[in-house]
């Protein structure tokens, strides 16, 4: 496959749930070799999942660039979030991640002309019951965007997040078939995302 960014590809994923349709679409193969956490690779893609929260994120990225390090990755975090007003199962590009605990706030680079929805998230130490009306909240981005950062520039890293609760569907309802499923309808997206080329300038954002 021919690709953006060295043609590497690195997705960076909290929940076994989020990443085994992942893994059966890019028939992805356990590595033997590195079990501190569990990674899958094919060809030039590399899938780790951490485990929830932004340490682990952090931990899952530094994991994959030292098992295979690569200057010129694309780095890509996907998964479920909340949101204050879009409807489950809406995919979002991320443009804007904040940290609600520690107080950073990173503007991302948008290269791909597929996304309906493009806003921010907000990056939260547990799951939220409240939601602001346009906000997205996860748990992992702040942890994945600055290790990225630390390793690479901000442009290497893309961030898509599916909505799985909202005010009216509540996080509790939140189970690994649910969870499987969301990402199953947005496969032929993320397929997208993930062969696209990573530059500043690739594609015009939708509105």
């Amino acid at each position: 496959m021919e690709r953006g960014y060295g043609n590497s590809t690195n997705l960076v994923i909290a929940l076994p749930a989020e990443a085994r349709p992942l893994i059966d679409m890019l028939n992805l193969k356990r590595d033997q070799r590195n079990r501190a956490m569990p990674l899958y690779s094919a060809d030039a893609v590399r899938l780790v999942i951490t485990g929830p929260g932004a340490t682990a994120a952090a931990q899952g990225v530094r994991y994959v660039h030292d098992v295979r390090p690569h200057s010129h990755a694309h780095w890509i975090n996907i998964g479920i979030c909340g949101h204050g007003t879009l409807a489950v199962g809406t995919p979002i590009l991320v443009d804007r991640i904040v940290d609600v605990q520690g107080g950073g706030e990173w503007s991302l680079p948008l290269t791909h002309p597929l996304f309906n929805c493009v806003g921010p998230l907000a990056c939260v130490p547990q799951p939220q019951a409240e939601y602001e009306a346009e906000m997205a909240y996860d748990m992992e981005s702040c942890g994945f965007i600055e290790a990225v950062t630390a390793i690479n520039s901000l442009t290497s890293a893309t961030v898509m997040k599916i909505v799985s609760d909202n005010p009216d569907n509540d996080v509790q309802q939140i189970s690994g078939k649910y969870v499987r499923r969301l990402v199953q309808q947005h496969l032929g997206l993320i397929r997208s995302l993930i062969d696209s080329p990573q530059s500043n300038d690739s594609y015009p954002v939708p509105q």
